[in-house]
């Protein structure tokens, strides 16, 4: 079985690396343009090096293996996101008879979309993972899932500033800046959050309780959700307040399984 569940694995990767590949070198650009595509993209590192620089502080925290993370974050670039496109595409069709003509209507259910798809894929890249790496730990499990979702999440933004490049280059730099500022919140975290509820859930065990397990599984779905939704676009002055709630509901949960991890985990170890 696991066997099979590797091949699949390095088959969906293999066609992964094929699609972000391409898909990048398929924008027809000036060489001035690309210049300004390459800067763009590498102002990402804005928020990559501060979350690479975590990820290696906690992995010594709590005793995490370089090769979990790196195998991780590898899988989490190459395979959710070209499986969750298609996954998206196919279900505009079913929100196109749903919706018929109504546009408000349209855009709640394709808010509620992207997250069901997404955060699906994502956990059962994550799960995947968990499986064949053999992982039992709650900080394993938790930073697996971290580790696929920044994964998502970085190929998603480069995504984004290809196409907006090939769209116009006028708003390239903005949509980058638009792309980092909602870095802080994404993916990562969502996936952290759902893989670490999943598992809890399905192994009783885990000394976690229904209710924690729960609210972490489905938080990020309703998360992804409203920040997708059209109430996000609600605005006081220039201030975006309903993205900037959902940031922090989101870090206080991250912060809540960090203590957790930390007091319950570690300690227990430095016990034994």
């Amino acid at each position: 079985m696991k066997k099979v569940i590797l091949f699949l694995f390095l088959l969906l990767a293999a066609i992964g690396i094929d699609y972000e590949i391409n898909s990048i070198g398929l924008v027809n650009l000036s060489n001035e343009n690309e210049l300004f595509l390459l800067v763009a993209i590498l102002l990402l590192s804005i928020y990559i090096i501060p979350a690479s620089w975590l990820l290696f502080r906690y992995k010594n925290y709590f005793a995490i293996s370089v090769y979990v993370l790196s195998i991780s974050l590898f899988f989490g670039c190459f395979i959710p996101g070209w499986v969750a496109a298609y996954g998206n595409e196919a279900a505009k069709p079913i929100i196109d008879s749903v919706a018929h003509e109504s546009s408000s209507l349209n855009a709640w259910i394709s808010a509620l979309t992207a997250p069901l798809v997404e955060e699906t894929v994502k956990g059962a890249c994550a799960v995947g993972l968990i499986y064949l790496l053999k992982k039992q730990r709650l900080s394993e499990v938790f930073f697996i899932g971290v580790c696929v979702g920044l994964g998502f999440q970085i190929l998603e933004d480069i995504s984004y500033i290809v196409n907006q490049a090939g769209d116009s280059m006028k708003e390239i730099f903005p949509q980058t800046l638009l792309r980092i500022s909602g870095a802080i919140s994404s993916h990562w975290a969502y996936t952290g959050l759902f893989v670490l509820g999943l598992f809890c859930l399905i192994h009783k065990n885990s000394g976690i309780p229904a209710k924690k397990g729960y609210l972490w599984l489905l938080s990020p779905i309703g998360l992804h959700f409203l920040w997708n939704s059209p109430l996000n676009e609600w605005t006081i002055g220039d201030l975006s307040l309903i993205s900037a709630i959902l940031t922090a509901i989101t870090l206080l949960l991250i912060i809540q399984v960090i203590q957790y991890l930390a007091q319950h985990e570690v300690i227990h170890e430095k016990s034994e």
